[in-house]
């Protein structure tokens, strides 16, 4: 019988939950999904499912627990401000942590099942995918320099305003320096991704199925050897930009918008927290045991 690999499956999991029913119901959600990338039979949606169920289970038992443990380090360091730009560099590179032990997890699945893909789903996918990267890059190119930048800087505040609940003048100075100075990638990302999935869709001419799996797993967790050392500057300057702008918000940061930040701290923990008890609840019914 012949499994389902789960590429586009990182297209899903890895985005990670906005919310308790897009997470407890990824398997269905990413069969929706995946339909616009690959056309599976009966039996395949099967063992994606328990493929994506095995997932889930995964990432319950080892990262919520994590994210949670970040979340509650966050809230108490709002205690003493402003936060040090040193402390949000130690949770920017937690966040990447995250990410890169999900990719990797995830890699590792596709990549053990890849081989049972054949050429026409091969095909189709990362033409569908290169359609997908075609579509972004023309939108891209489509913005001035300085429509590109006022996207970003309206995306940003945002984003300041949902986790603050307003945004002072100072903080939105600290939002356009960023924004104004920070390095646009775009193209430059678009072209290691471009390589990364040519280099994928080479794999596949492996006659052996063991070099295969081997040959993706490597691509996969390593997409940086894909990145040009101006992407890779870029990515490092950008980064400092961050901290500093995050830096500088938390020292202008008024009582209200402390509070609201918490707020919105604890509502995620919450959401980890009805996950995990649920998910509990769930697996107790059905007989096993589960443990943290």
């Amino acid at each position: 019988m012949k499994k389902l690999p789960i590429f586009v499956c990182l297209i899903i999991l890895l985005q990670g939950c906005s919310s308790q029913f897009a997470y407890n119901n990824a398997d269905w959600l990413s069969n929706w999904y995946i339909d616009d990338y690959l056309d599976l039979n009966a039996e395949q949606n099967r063992i994606l499912k328990k493929e994506l169920e095995s997932v889930l289970v995964w990432h319950r038992t080892t990262q919520l627990p994590a994210y949670k443990t970040q979340l509650i380090a966050l809230s108490k360091d709002l205690a003493s401000l402003p936060i040090p730009e040193k402390t949000w560099l130690a949770h920017f590179n937690g966040v990447t942590q995250h990410w890169h032990t999900a990719r990797n997890e995830l890699s590792k699945r596709s990549a053990q099942l890849a081989p049972q893909l054949n050429d026409k789903q091969v095909n189709y996918l990362f033409r569908k995918l290169h359609e997908k990267n075609e579509n972004r890059l023309d939108e891209f190119k489509a913005l001035s320099i300085q429509e590109y930048r006022q996207e970003r800087f309206e995306t940003l505040e945002e984003t300041i305003e949902d986790y603050l609940g307003s945004i002072t003048p100072i903080q939105m100075e600290y939002a356009k320096a960023f924004t104004d100075h920070a390095i646009e990638t775009e193209q430059e990302w678009f072209d290691s991704k471009y390589a990364l999935q040519r280099a994928m869709k080479d794999s596949f001419k492996q006659e052996s199925k063991a070099l295969l799996s081997q040959d993706l797993y490597a691509l996969m967790i390593n997409p940086d050897q894909f990145k040009d050392q101006r992407l890779l500057n870029a990515y490092e300057h950008n980064r400092a930009l961050l901290v500093t702008m995050l830096h500088n918000i938390s020292g202008s940061l008024e009582p209200k918008q402390v509070i609201h930040f918490k707020e919105k701290i604890a509502d995620w923990i919450d959401l980890i927290e009805s996950i995990e008890k649920d998910w509990m609840i769930e697996a107790r019914l059905r007989g096993h045991d589960v443990t943290y």
